[in-house]
């Protein structure tokens, strides 16, 4: 008897020859595929497969098993142990972006006007300039002197005005105390800063620990993507902490510290709230992805956002007052003229017509690269975009994508099975058979694995009885299934599952249907093939047929993404929205956020198209951070002018110093001038620049190192943050300003300022200015 056996799932890539009477027309194959389903239950057999796995995989990476042939595998635990190492690695670039932040930090918080950095500049400029032979200090030559250490009031100096000397020269004992004198105060000033710095990053670095150890102790499985938390957190992190710090920078002439922490919580806290909570909804929200990798990480992210709200209010402003008593005296600050100058022409251009002309300009433009973006970014995911580039595993995903492009398989399990015994219900099954084999992807019906075929050629071979199901001449007998599904290749396979009823009659309870077809190009096209064969099945629901293949999960992910991303999307907005509203009672404000929330996120989609990004559950979860996370830069300005419309018109006093350094005087706070509705909108838009651009920066440089990393999920992670920068820059200090200032246009200036005078109010402490900065 000869017995045909299906090699379309084994053997790919068949050249045939084109002569016949040979044994077989097959010339040669290319690639033989053998797919195993392994069964591994528990902890211990899982982690004795991935051995296995990885010996396996170091063997065929040596190409030395046999001189015929190579070999190359794949598998789920190859994949995790592969994903594991991008994670080693991620962890590794946490540790170099943590040094970068420190280091920025540092920069930035050596601006803080201690005494002891007046100290450290008047002691260098003091050793620089003088010889260290025994001359003499010049009281003259160095600036606030009254903020000098002791000894140098009474007996290291003299006055030239004056022509008298005070002790004598600056001999070697006195010059030996200066050194010492000068190494404290630099250490002291350096224990503040490092203090501050260590502080503003440790309270993230503190929310991602907390959050790894209540995982580790409800037993969560750690996977690689949720490695990129601690980045993510302690770039959105630490804005908060600049929020915090620039706050208490402009309350800076409230002496008293239990005061001065009272105002500055009342200030900057519903700003941190605001930021934190939007956040923490839009990770909320990226629960809901298909995708279960990615719903945990955003769950994780969330939980880690909440914790780091505390913690920054819990841990990072108290360490902010124990800086009271080391600070310059407020009563005079200087400003630099240049600085004022650039921020005050800026904020002029911006609200001017030629800058919304140019804002409009910049609108068109990004949303052209951003329709053309969308309109080539692909729904499409595949495996090897969770591992490195130079994994092992790239090219067996390389040789399956050849494989698929020629054999894809589709699993139908028929859970109703029709009555074969009937012609009509048979016919309509049978049908249906047809049309799916019809379909220009599929081979017809000499690739169609069904039992039903098999058995009419058994029960012909075996027993001779002839059975046929052509429409015309329908007959067909299951009195012989019983055999035939004990039969040596059948029965292994386990194709259809029955039972015998009362009269030892055969009932068929389920079977499965195999059509195999070309996978074209791409995952895209194979996941939208098996979604419009799973829309044509609707025809056939009383048979309760299921579809079934290995990469189902990924078709899914495919299919449903876009649905899945405008749900998201539009909760999301919503929930900002409603947030928004809360904390900035507006509806023009709030609109204006809203819109630039929904600007942002579109803009960053197609700009990430450009990049090389595919829409995918990674891109999803991207976007959906995005949302939160631009709500930091929409709410600045537009929290601003709304405090613009509440706040009394009123400025501080101003005047120039010796030097020509514009002076806000701390004290005089009552001076009234009249300001125009223009200066006093540039006002409130310049409030939110520095904070803005330095958290923005800061983000960044806690980014930079992923970009070594070789993998997509990281790389892409990065892009989004860095590209979410820059959009939320360019939104928050330059379009939405634009738009919003348009119903402050036509009023009437009544008077002229000047640029230092609006410019002040920076470092303020006017009693209308206690509005919170966010």
């Amino acid at each position: 008897i000869a017995l045909q056996l299906f090699i379309g799932w084994t053997f790919f890539l068949i050249e045939r020859r084109s002569f016949q009477g040979l044994a077989t027309a097959i010339e040669y194959v290319d690639a033989i595929g053998l797919f195993y389903i392994v069964r591994a239950s528990g902890h211990v057999g899982k982690k004795r497969l991935q051995l296995w796995e990885i010996k396996l995989l170091e063997q065929s990476e040596m190409h030395n098993f046999s001189q015929h042939f190579d070999f190359y595998l794949y598998g789920d635990q190859l994949a995790n142990y592969e994903a594991e190492k991008g994670h080693v690695k991620t962890t590794w670039m946490l540790f170099v972006g943590v040094v970068l932040m420190f280091t920025y930090m540092v920069y930035i918080v050596r601006s803080l006007p201690f005494k002891t950095q007046a100290s450290r500049r008047i002691l260098i400029r003091s050793l620089s300039y003088k010889r260290r032979s025994g001359e003499m200090l010049c009281i003259d030559e160095v600036d606030n002197t009254e903020k000098m250490p002791a000894p140098f009031h009474e007996d290291y100096v003299y006055s030239k005005s004056e022509g008298t000397r005070n002790k004598g020269l600056l001999g070697e004992r006195q010059f030996k105390e200066m050194l010492l004198l000068a190494k404290k105060a630099l250490n002291f000033w350096n224990s503040l800063q490092v203090l501050l710095t260590f502080m503003a990053i440790l309270s993230p670095l503190l929310a991602c620990v907390t959050l790894f150890a209540v995982l580790g102790w409800l037993g969560v499985t750690h996977n690689s993507v949720m490695s990129l938390i601690p980045p993510l957190v302690l770039g959105i992190g630490v804005d908060d902490a600049f929020l915090l710090l620039h706050t208490w920078r402009k309350n800076a002439y409230i002496t008293d510290g239990a005061e001065r922490m009272s105002r500055v919580i009342s200030d900057i806290g519903p700003s941190i709230t605001i930021t934190s909570l939007t956040n923490v909804l839009a990770f909320s929200v990226g629960t809901l992805s298909p995708a279960k990798v990615m719903s945990l990480f955003s769950a994780c992210t969330a939980v880690a956002m909440a914790l780091d709200y505390v913690f920054e209010l819990a841990i990072f402003a108290p360490c902010l007052s124990l800086t009271l008593r080391c600070e310059q005296d407020v009563g005079v600050v200087h400003k630099s003229n240049d600085m004022h100058s650039f921020w005050w022409h800026y904020a002029k251009f911006v609200l001017s017509k030629s800058g919304r002309i140019c804002a409009l300009l910049t609108v068109v433009l990004l949303y052209s690269a951003t329709f053309f973006g969308l309109q080539k970014m692909e729904a499409t995911f595949d495996a090897s975009k969770t591992f490195p580039v130079a994994s092992p595993l790239k090219r067996s995903i390389d040789l399956f994508d050849v494989i698929y492009k020629q054999y894809a398989p589709i699993n139908f399990i028929i859970n109703s099975s029709p009555n074969f015994t009937d012609p009509n219900d048979s016919r309509n099954f049978l049908g249906m058979i047809e049309r799916l084999e019809s379909r220009p992807e599929a081979y017809g019906r000499e690739r169609t694995l069904f039992w039903l075929f098999g058995y009419i050629e058994f029960c012909r071979n075996e027993f001779g009885v002839e059975m046929s199901i052509d429409s015309t001449n329908y007959s067909l007998s299951l009195d012989y299934l019983d055999r035939f599904a004990k039969s040596h290749i059948v029965g292994e396979q386990n194709l259809v599952q029955y039972h015998l009823d009362e009269k030892g009659e055969a009932v068929i309870d389920s079977f499965i249907l195999t059509i195999i077809y070309t996978g074209k190009d791409g995952w895209h096209l194979r996941a939208q093939l098996t979604a419009e064969i799973r829309e044509f099945l609707h025809d056939y629901a009383q048979y309760n047929i299921t579809t079934f293949n290995y990469d189902s999960p990924i078709f899914d992910l495919i299919t449903s993404i876009n649905k899945e991303l405008a749900r998201s999307v539009v909760i999301t907005v919503f929930s900002m929205a409603c947030v928004c509203f809360v904390f900035v009672p507006s509806i023009v404000n709030t609109i204006a956020a809203t819109l630039s929330i929904l600007s942002i996120s579109c803009s960053l989609l197609g700009m990430l198209s450009w990049l090389g990004l595919d829409l995918d559950p990674i891109t999803m979860v991207n976007v959906l951070m995005a949302i939160g996370f631009s709500v930091d830069f929409s709410a600045h300005t537009c929290y601003h002018f709304y405090c613009y419309e509440r706040a009394h018109r009123a400025t501080l006093p101003y005047g120039d110093d010796a030097d020509g350094n514009f002076i806000v005087s701390g004290n005089s706070r009552h001076a009234e001038r009249n300001t125009s509705a223009k200066a006093e909108a540039q006002l409130n838009f310049i409030l939110a620049d520095t904070t803005e651009i330095l958290a923005g920066a800061s983000t960044v440089f806690c980014m930079l190192p992923l970009f070594t990393i070789s993998s997509y999920v990281v790389r892409s992670f990065a892009k989004t943050v860095c590209l979410l920068v820059a959009l939320g820059i360019l939104h928050g200090l330059f379009i939405v300003p634009s738009l919003l200032s348009i119903e402050l246009w036509p009023r009437k200036s009544t008077s002229k300022q000047h640029p230092t005078d609006t410019m002040s109010k920076l470092d303020g402490n006017d009693s209308n200015e206690g509005a919170p900065m966010i």
